[in-house]
């Protein structure tokens, strides 16, 4: 009776035999789990250097690069195989027409994979900035981007499912690329016979004491009494003159309630010092 070695059991199945199938399939999945954990430092480390808002890139990096690695680890442990040695030969004879079998069902799919990852690299906008559609009317935070789609949060605090493909092509509006601080605009109209000097300082003063309120002068500006911003004479309306000025807040979000509170704040100060805020008046006369 021949003799069966123990490298030999399983020949019949697996090409080099079930022991050296097994040592294969653990070195393999090994490497590959060492790889992807060696880059996924690599990328923590890159990530810790640079703004924690342009992540993106390296996520969408990170993602690709491990799927790709798992994928050769698991052909290659499929192709020791011997009724699936053939498989990844198989699979590149059938690509033509898997191609535009799977192109017709999954354009949509593929389509969003790809804007996906031209948003991470050219990163339009990032995790966290308020950002608009105008065209589809919405606005919102950016709170999360996948391969497939991005998710803003608006300010009725609804979660909107963008797919990558729309922002891709759509006018987005980016209110904090770049900055670290958003301005926003309030105005209103005044009598004509307001004391503007005294409109001023009650505008400085409620505005100054604010909560949220950024305020860029500096220290010397302050001693030397500089206006902390321009209040602005915009036009002449029938009932009263436009006035507007700018108010400095941390975020896009936070500009709603800071300007509330101002002109909640403006309106009883008005009040306390007669200043009047005009509106259409009807007199009617009977004849």
């Amino acid at each position: 009776m021949e003799e069966i070695s123990v490298w030999d059991i399983g020949k019949d199945i697996f090409t080099d035999g079930a022991l050296l199938f097994v040592l294969h399939a653990v070195l393999a999945l090994l490497l590959a789990y060492l790889a992807v954990r060696m880059m996924r430092r690599l990328i923590d480390k890159a990530i810790a250097r640079s703004d924690k808002r342009s992540m993106t890139p390296f996520t969408y990096l990170f993602k690709i690069i491990s799927t790709v690695i798992y994928g050769f680890a698991v052909f290659s442990i499929l192709d020791a195989i011997r009724p699936l040695s053939g498989l990844g030969t198989a699979i590149l004879s059938a690509g033509s027409v898997a191609t535009v079998i799977v192109g017709l069902a999954a354009q949509n799919a593929f389509g969003n994979l790809i804007s996906g990852f031209f948003l991470a690299v050219n990163q339009p906008f990032h995790i966290g900035d308020s950002i608009s559609l105008p065209e589809k009317n919405i606005a919102g935070s950016v709170v999360e981007i996948t391969l497939r789609h991005t998710v803003l949060s608006t300010y009725e605090n609804a979660r909107v499912i963008i797919p990558n493909s729309v922002l891709d092509t759509a006018v987005i509006e980016d209110r904090a690329f770049g900055q670290e601080s958003f301005t926003r605009r309030i105005s209103f109209s005044v009598a004509y016979d307001t004391d503007l000097e005294l409109m001023k300082k009650v505008i400085f003063d409620v505005v100054l004491n604010t909560e949220g309120y950024i305020d860029y002068r500096s220290e010397e500006q302050k001693k030397n009494g500089e206006d902390p911003f321009l209040v602005r004479t915009d036009d002449f309306l029938d009932s009263g003159i436009l006035i507007s000025f700018p108010i400095v807040c941390r975020t896009f979000g936070d500009s709603f309630r800071i300007a509330s509170d101002i002109r909640e704040g403006i309106l009883r100060k008005f009040r306390d010092n007669g200043i009047e805020i005009p509106y259409p008046k009807v007199d009617i006369v009977n004849k």
